[in-house]
């Protein structure tokens, strides 16, 4: 089986925003703030995975700056 770096991305990043929208669900349930729960939850994930060998791609994955200006900053803008 052939390694395809940019498929492993994008089921990163899909596993990542399954888990914010999962969180989203949660904490709207909970009534707890959304920002304030996602950056505990990130804090969680990231402390956990120098642990876990599961959690190892959290440490592995690199976002560009291109993919943060590009991707990320127009849905906050708009």
């Amino acid at each position: 089986m052939v390694h395809n770096p940019l498929l492993t991305i994008q089921i990163d990043l899909l596993l990542l925003l399954l888990i914010a929208s999962l969180a989203a669900v949660i904490l709207t349930r909970l009534q707890f703030p959304y920002t304030v729960g996602l950056v505990l939850l990130g804090l969680l994930l990231g402390g956990l995975a120098d642990w876990f060998p599961a959690l190892d791609v959290l440490n592995s994955l690199n976002l560009s700056h291109d993919l943060i200006l590009f991707v990320f900053v127009p849905p906050l803008i708009f």
